[in-house]
């Protein structure tokens, strides 16, 4: 039984690995921020500022919310 119990836990340890890998690979992909002459960020996509609160829970955001649902829909990861 023991041995039954250290397999999942190494399967259980692969996927977070696997998980943390994807998510280290998708945020060095990401594009760089442009910004205006005021400092603030511009969507990289349509060039209207990202919004306040859009950079509140993604301090990295490259597009606004608009293109980003448009990006995440084309590229088949609808959520």
């Amino acid at each position: 039984m023991a041995s039954q119990l250290d397999k999942a836990q190494q399967l259980d340890a692969q996927y977070n690995d696997l998980a943390i890998d994807a998510q280290k690979s998708q945020r060095e992909t990401e594009p760089a921020q442009e910004f205006d002459a005021d400092g603030n960020v511009i969507c990289i996509n349509c060039g209207f500022e990202v919004g306040e609160k859009r950079l509140e829970g993604r301090p990295e955001s490259a597009r606004c919310i608009g293109c980003q649902t448009d990006k995440e829909f084309y590229d088949g990861r609808r959520r």
